[in-house]
């Protein structure tokens, strides 16, 4: 936390490290002492994850690589046993596959959005492909003209809550959207729905009805994905 708070690491990279410890290392080794923890036991204890997404256990891993190289650095322990221990590949059984729609699975899914409170949202991101974290942090300058939509925020997690950073994954990420008809079809219908709900003088395009950010594990687990397994 104190790297953290020093400006080190992001705050969403602490949360997540955070979250880490709290839901997997913590209850690993929760029976050992630090100075007891080597190559060996670190490998019978990751096999109680294997049946997680690499993801989950790409982190575990760099998450606990940390903490032993933070205690080796303090003097708390002699050698770093991760030194030694390869990450996770990238990819294992348990990950689902992309899965890119067809353009009748497209149209389909915009029918089915169709009527629902936050179907413009997911319309957008569908037909501009911007990630689900730079469509919430839209705000109302970042359309241009009706016609573009300018990506330069990203929507993070914090201990506060969600909030609008201006930092994009990477510099590539800074890009200016052209709207087909679809798109500006979609713009419109939600500037509309601004109106109506007064929340017209809120910065953030997509909102909930009091102007407040959605937050994106909602917004996909249980809105998005229904929709698609429906199709």
């Amino acid at each position: 936390q104190r790297s953290f708070r020093a400006g080190d690491i992001a705050e969403s990279t602490y949360l997540s490290s955070k979250s880490i410890v709290e839901n997997h290392l913590g209850t690993l080794f929760a029976d050992l002492r630090i100075q007891e923890v080597n190559e060996d036991v670190i490998y019978a204890k990751l096999d109680h994850v294997q049946d997680l997404s690499s993801s989950t256990r790409r982190k575990i891993h760099q998450t606990l690589h940390r903490v032993l190289k933070f205690a080796k650095r303090k003097g708390i322990i002699g050698e770093d046993p991760m030194e030694h221990i390869r990450a996770p590949a990238q990819r294992n059984n348990k990950d689902r596959q992309m899965h890119c729609m067809t353009e009748v699975k497209a149209r389909k899914f915009l029918d089915a959005c169709d009527g629902r409170r936050l179907e413009n949202i997911f319309g957008m991101k569908l037909v501009t492909a911007a990630r689900e974290a730079e469509m919430l942090a839209l705000q109302s300058h970042d359309i241009l003209g009706g016609e573009e939509i300018w990506i330069r925020n990203t929507l993070s997690d914090s201990e506060t809550g969600p909030e609008v950073k201006p930092s994009p994954k990477t510099a590539a990420s800074y890009r200016k959207i052209p709207l087909n008809t679809v798109a500006q079809r979609l713009l419109r219908a939600e500037m509309l729905k601004r109106r109506s709900e007064g929340r017209e003088n809120h910065q953030l395009l997509f909102s909930t009805s009091t102007g407040t950010f959605h937050r994106r594990q909602n917004l996909m687990r249980r809105h998005f994905r229904p929709i698609v397994q429906e199709l």
